[in-house]
């Protein structure tokens, strides 16, 4: 039985101290038929020199001048062979069986144009910490509540490249996100969860700076904005616009008070969130999106409330002082 291509691509720059092990974790792969497609993206460090080391013919490799994460993710979709392709960040690893178990899984949904498996934290010193959030898909939920968390290990069908070509180099860090969504264009079952522990994304310095976070959340809101603002949406997910928008900016009200301590920036988004859609019910299990909103609205506008009822009552005790003490005394002088 002729097993089907993989191509495996790996955009790098300035990652050789972690490069080895994300090779290797492709290369012990108990999966035979793939292609492993590295391209260094200009890397001012030894990367080339860690690259020149590997002599698997089925490693291909190439350097060019910076040009940026997405531009070089299009290139290798321009060089991919593969009947599914996947794309792995250099710090980033694929745990045992993940090439197996996620193209069973793509042969046995062929509706599927995205498979995203279950993954897991991995520390700087490749501890593995614990498994990180990723949700059953089902579209309206996906698009209206942005739970998209999927984490390293999505694997594309070839289709689905045929479909969206490239990824929006607009997006510094929304690229995947834009690309998953465009895909649910095609497909009410576009994307599907690989109910498998099957890769690790990397904790470290270069991912946790606060400033860093504060852009990818600034740059989520506004793609959600822009995904919106098309013209050729489809009349099923265009429906959807009001009620998307409103959890979008309670999403980033939620984080700029819990992560960035700006509360009058939260109020704002807040607000705005409630003047699309003044009460929503979240139809996730947890019950998280539900609690979380009732817990902003509280921590917002609860203060605002008080301080108005104890300035009114200020302001009474007051007026009755001026009224009932003042006056009498100097009254008469007036």
């Amino acid at each position: 039985m002729n097993l089907p291509l993989v191509t495996i691509i790996t955009p790098a720059y300035n990652r050789a101290h972690f490069l080895p092990e994300t090779i290797q974790s492709v290369l012990s792969q108990d999966y035979d038929n793939f292609e492993y497609i590295i391209l260094d993206d200009g890397s001012t460090d030894h990367t080339q020199d860690v690259l020149k080391k590997y002599t698997d013919s089925r490693i291909r490799w190439s350097s060019h001048p910076n040009i940026g994460e997405v531009p070089t993710v299009n290139k290798g979709f321009g060089q991919a062979n593969g009947d599914y392709i996947v794309v792995l960040n250099s710090d980033d690893t694929l745990l045992p069986g993940y090439l197996q178990k996620s193209v069973e899984f793509m042969q046995e949904n062929p509706e599927v144009l995205m498979g995203y498996p279950r993954w897991a934290y991995l520390t700087a010193d490749s501890v593995l910490i614990h498994e990180g959030l990723s949700f059953e898909y089902q579209q309206k939920k996906f698009i209206v509540e942005q739970r998209f968390i999927f984490g390293p290990g999505m694997i594309l069908r070839r289709r689905a490249i045929e479909l969206v070509p490239e990824r929006n180099p607009a997006y510094r860090y929304m690229h995947e996100i834009d690309y998953a969504f465009k895909l649910c264009f095609y497909s009410k079952q576009a994307l599907g969860r690989i109910p498998y522990l099957l890769a690790t994304w990397r904790s470290h310095g270069d991912n946790l700076q606060k400033e860093a976070q504060h852009k990818l959340n600034e740059e989520k809101l506004q793609w959600v904005v822009n995904f919106f603002n098309q013209e050729n949406l489809p009349k099923s997910i265009q429906r959807l616009r009001r009620l998307a928008l409103s959890n979008a900016y309670y999403n980033f009200a939620f984080i700029s008070l819990m992560l960035h301590n700006k509360p009058l920036k939260a109020r704002y988004y807040l607000l705005k969130s409630f003047s699309l859609v003044p009460f929503y019910r979240s139809h996730y299990s947890d019950g998280m999106g539900n609690m979380k909103r009732t817990y902003l609205s509280i921590r917002l506008f609860l203060p605002i409330l008080l301080f108005r009822n104890i300035s009114q009552f200020f302001n009474r005790c007051r007026a009755w002082f001026n009224y009932r003490v003042l006056r009498p005394i100097f009254g008469n002088n007036e």
